[in-house]
């Protein structure tokens, strides 16, 4: 029977991190993006994180720069304290 037979499990060493430059949808989202205010693109930002519950301190962390950096590249990402003037 399939049932009893056990997965086997990937060990945590041989696990790789998928690259960002790899994402299927970065020439989508580029294009997507090409045309946009950079206050909207801020906007957005600033809603996501409020929506997701999410630190401010992630418009400092490398992989979202990394992610911003793809998909926008003229775009300079807010700092912590341009967000909470967002916020309030």
């Amino acid at each position: 029977m399939e049932s009893n037979k056990r997965k086997r499990k990937v060990p945590m060493n041989s696990f790789t991190r998928p690259q960002l430059d790899d994402a299927v949808f970065t020439e989508e989202l580029r294009e997507a993006f090409k045309d946009q205010n950079p206050e909207i693109i801020t906007r957005f930002i600033v809603s996501m994180i409020v929506l997701a519950n999410m630190p401010l301190s992630i418009v400092e962390h490398f992989v979202f720069k990394t992610f911003l950096a793809l998909v926008v590249p003229w775009y300079k990402v807010p700092s912590k304290s341009t967000v909470l003037f967002f916020v309030y």
